[in-house]
This record gives structure tokens, C-alpha cells and sequence, in this order.
């Protein structure tokens, strides 16, 4: 490959160069990382037959942390790892629902069940 016209071969090398690095970070940019089972499973303390299972399930792994803990939260069984692992972010969307609860139950004028009314002060 020659100099363009009005270029030296250093600058012709220097710019081509240029163009190939911008032309990777491009590609880099546009190619969607997916994270495999086991890096899902490390991070969840799940298992990845745990993780292949979720998938099933529609657990929303690719649009982060905060939107697959909410899935969680959602769930009426969690292996006890994980449980213990986002002990604090789960006990944040349980007093979260419980104010929630405890606010329908005062505009529909019915008493807050006891449980409720604990969660809201703990």
C-alpha cells in the first residue's frame, strides 16, 4: 500500500494506524459482552444450573444488578447463599413494599397488619 498523494510513507503508516485502532474500538463499542453461567452464578452466589433455570424464567441478567435483585425480590425461593449475599438489598425492597402496603391500607381505611407495621419501623 502506497503513500497517498502529498503524504510520506511515515505519515501514511502513522494514519493507517490511526484508522485501525478507531475501526477496533468501534467494533468493541457495538459487540454486546454476555456473561457466561459461571461468571452469573459467582456473582449471584446461585449455581449455573441455577442461572440456566433463571434465564428460563425471564430473570432480566442483562439489564443489571438492580433490575435482577428486584426479580429476586419477586421470587418465593432464593438458595440460601444468595439470600445471605444481598441480605441487606432484599431487606431495603421489604421495607420498601411494606411502606407501600401500610400506605394502601391507610387511603382504603383498613388496619396495617402487625407484621407490616414492624417492617415500617425496623
Amino acid at each position: 500500500m502506497g503513500a497517498s498523494p502529498g503524504m510520506s510513507d511515515e505519515e501514511d503508516r502513522v494514519l493507517t494506524e490511526v484508522f485501525k485502532q478507531c475501526e477496533e474500538l468501534r467494533a468493541k463499542k457495538y459487540l454486546q459482552a454476555v456473561a457466561t453461567n459461571q461468571d452469573l452464578a459467582k456473582k449471584y452466589a446461585i449455581s449455573p444450573r441455577t442461572v440456566t433455570n433463571w434465564r428460563k424464567k425471564r430473570c432480566p441478567f442483562d439489564k443489571g444488578q438492580w433490575q435482577v435483585l428486584d426479580w429476586m425480590f419477586g421470587r418465593r425461593y432464593l438458595p440460601q447463599p444468595a439470600k445471605q449475599k444481598f441480605t441487606q438489598q432484599l431487606g431495603r425492597r421489604l421495607r420498601r413494599a411494606a411502606r407501600d402496603i401500610r400506605a394502601v391500607c391507610l387511603v382504603i381505611n383498613e388496619p396495617v397488619p402487625e407484621s407490616i407495621r414492624e417492617l415500617c419501623e425496623g
